[in-house]
């Protein structure tokens, strides 16, 4: 029999999409508005670049699709964080030569985007439908301190602008939440008490992440407004603001390994992992970011025809 466990549990929040148990203490949100929040950009890394040399085209695409991300980066904190009194944009170099040095990591916060890497959580671990997948965390921190304020696990190391927007937006509605000093009970309910909303708005849903079975009965139970849609159109919508539009977004929120699967490779099995991730489906509102409904539990990355019963529901409060 499998030994199963989690590992990066992020526990349910009401205006957000994510909340990890403890972090975002309101001390530390405090601090992060009154500093400087430094935005990593990121760069080409070598190993990858080597990798990739021998053909020109999937370098270059490579290389573009850094570029866009970090052109984004730049666009989205520049007109939708609120919450520190500057941004700067820097290099991996500069901030860790900022890390370094003893007075001017007093003086910032952080955002960066990391690749989760341990004995377990890395692409060497197993293979084929024992893979374990890469996840990805976007952290928002304080320079002088070792551990995050706050995390967020995404699917994707480089995220285009609508993500970005959805991302910085869930950073922001978690930290006014946390400054009201809301505990998780007070979010859970919240987040229910909000899904009849849906019944007066356009739900969009991404057309690559419903099952098929889903698509073809969506009739049979959601009675309400809905677009199933290529998910360029929801990033628009984010983008946009655009108001009376709701969208389905699936966040990873936790990893299990299959523990004999670490044993096999030498590994000490800690609390985690199969090559299978665990995702809570976000519904939320396109005009600000906060969420209107959640479906918890999902064990793959698309919207079945369960989770929209689930979903009515919410809706309907049974």
């Amino acid at each position: 029999m499998k030994n199963y466990a989690l590992l990066l549990l992020l526990a349910i929040g009401s205006n957000s999409a994510f909340a990890q148990m403890g972090y975002g203490k309101p001390e530390d949100i405090k601090e992060v508005q009154q500093k400087t929040l430094l935005v990593v950009l990121d760069a080409p890394k070598d190993k990858e670049t080597k990798k990739l040399s021998k053909n020109k085209a999937d370098l270059a695409e490579y290389e573009k699709e850094i570029a866009d991300y970090n052109t984004a980066l730049k666009e989205v904190f520049t007109t939708e964080w609120k919450m520190s009194k500057d941004v700067q944009f820097v290099t991996e170099e500069e901030f860790e030569a900022i890390v370094d040095d003893k007075v001017k990591k007093t003086q910032y916060a952080y955002f960066e985007n990391v690749v989760n890497r341990s004995s377990v959580l890395n692409n060497d671990v197993g293979g084929g439908s024992n893979r374990i997948p890469r996840t990805y965390s976007h952290i928002l921190g304080l320079t002088d301190q070792g551990k995050p304020v706050y995390t967020m696990m995404y699917n994707t190391l480089h995220p285009n602008k609508g993500d970005l927007v959805f991302i910085v937006q869930q950073f922001q509605n978690y930290f006014k939440m946390r400054l009201e000093e809301k505990g998780m009970k007070d979010m859970m309910r919240e987040l229910l008490a909000s899904s009849p909303k849906l019944k007066d708005m356009t739900l969009l849903i991404d057309a690559e992440l419903i099952d098929d079975k889903a698509a073809a009965k969506i009739a049979e139970v959601y009675k309400y407004k809905y677009i199933i849609t290529p998910k360029s159109e929801i990033d628009n919508a984010i983008v946009a603001h655009k108001p009376g539009i709701a969208y389905i977004r699936l966040i990873p929120v936790a990893q299990m390994v299959d523990r004999s699967l670490t044993q096999r490779k030498g590994f000490e099995a800690p609390a985690v992992s199969t090559s299978q991730m665990i995702f809570t489906q976000y519904i939320v509102n396109a005009e600000d970011g906060q969420g209107i409904s959640f479906i918890s539990g999902a064990t793959g990355p698309k919207t079945t025809f369960g989770d929209l019963k689930t979903l009515v529901k919410n809706i309907d409060g049974k």
